[in-house]
């Protein structure tokens, strides 16, 4: 029987009830799937990123310390192997999509 790798996941997002929903939406998925980590803010992410790597980036689009694409390009800064999932409201789709679109380019 063989294992699923594991994947890491750094989820940096500063609101308590989503950051608990996405939490629980991992322990659904088995122990073996994910090894997920949480960040409250940009300056805790950098921090975290600087010691660990992760292979997935679940990213608030709309952070205290961090908004936008500055929160997008000091991510790819930070984990630029990473790939990055932006965690966002309707109201923010637009704006993210065009931030990555942008950030992309430059990759």
């Amino acid at each position: 029987m063989s294992t699923r790798p594991v994947k890491t996941v750094l989820l940096v997002e500063d609101k308590s009830g989503l950051a608990d929903a996405i939490r629980e939406a991992f322990n659904h998925q088995g122990p073996y799937a994910f090894n997920l980590s949480h960040a409250w803010s940009m300056e805790d992410a950098e921090k975290h990123l600087a010691l660990h790597s992760a292979d997935v980036v679940l990213l608030d689009f709309a952070l205290a310390d961090a908004a936008g694409l500055e929160a997008v390009t000091r991510t790819h800064a930070a984990a630029p192997g990473s790939s990055i999932l932006l965690l966002c409201s309707e109201n923010e789709e637009q704006i993210a999509s065009a931030a990555l679109q942008g950030h992309v380019q430059g990759c």
